[in-house]
């Protein structure tokens, strides 16, 4: 059967989030909302440019979570391994693409 990604609850930011654990050491955040999507998909990382980013099913996870968003998605800090609902925004390409 499927391998699913082990996770556990972490602190963030004096917060309670999810880790997911990928492969070799890495790891992404979530908030705990979406423990049920976590359980879904088998999630891997897969890079963009200099950004990594995580995938499950083809899709990028912050995909997953606003599915309806036409716009751009923006991690907020820069990191793709963030995609805690705080360090997610809706921004035009033009505004992604100044991204560091």
């Amino acid at each position: 059967g499927k391998r699913f990604n082990p996770y556990r609850p972490a602190m963030f930011r004096g917060e309670k989030w999810l880790q997911i654990k990928l492969k070799d050491t890495f790891s992404f955040l979530c908030n705990e909302k979406y423990e049920d999507l976590i359980q879904k998909h088998i999630w891997t990382l897969c890079k963009s440019g200099n950004t990594m980013y995580i995938k499950g099913d083809g899709k990028y996870f912050h995909r997953h979570i606003y599915p309806n968003w036409e716009r751009d998605i923006d991690h907020f800090d820069g990191n793709g391994l963030n995609n805690t609902l705080c360090n997610l925004r809706p921004v035009s390409h033009k505004e992604n693409l100044k991204n560091p």
